[in-house]
């Protein structure tokens, strides 16, 4: 019996932990779009000044940059592979946005407002390579950039809302 209430109380405790860890640090925007990135992207939360340094207005926009084993290993090439971007598409689904279409190489994807006409529309935006460069190389512990296939989205820490005709999706 004793056994039975140290494994409850330890369960418990482990319990109360989860509870008070923060959020997954990896997540992209939390509390906007809450999407967990695919496997082996690093999240930068912040990145407006690394990708554009020159432009002061840039505002909050989080960026995700990842080694797309897929892809064009072409520099200059921002487009993701097929399989890396379907992984992404798959992401933004599980978190409840919807892609809606593609512009070049922005992305929209819409979450439906429950009991409306509308909802929230964010863009995903494929980084060209200067600024992928300037992502991959912020943080040492990347190893080297050239040569290698990175790739980087970059989304603006904010939603528009689309309602009726203005929405893509039905």
């Amino acid at each position: 019996m004793r056994k039975l209430s140290w494994c409850c109380f330890l369960a418990a405790c482990l319990s109360c932990l989860s509870l008070t860890l923060p959020a997954n640090a990896d997540e992209l925007l939390p509390g906007i779009l809450d999407v967990t990135p695919i496997p082996g992207a690093h999240v930068v939360s912040d990145c407006g000044p690394i990708i554009l340094p020159s432009d002061r207005r840039a505002g909050n926009i989080a960026c995700a940059y990842f080694l797309d084993e897929h892809g064009n290993e072409r520099m200059g090439m921002n487009g993701p592979s097929a399989e890396t971007l379907n992984a992404w598409l798959k992401a933004m689904d599980d978190a409840g946005w919807h892609f809606a279409h593609l512009a070049v190489y922005e992305f929209y994807f819409e979450r439906p407002k429950a009991g409306t006409d509308c909802s929230d529309v964010v863009m995903m935006v494929a980084l060209p390579d200067v600024q992928v460069r300037a992502l991959v190389e912020s943080s040492p512990s990347n190893g080297p950039y050239d040569g290698r296939p990175w790739r980087a989205f970059a989304i603006p820490a904010g939603t528009s809302e689309a309602c009726g005709d203005s929405r893509h999706l039905g």
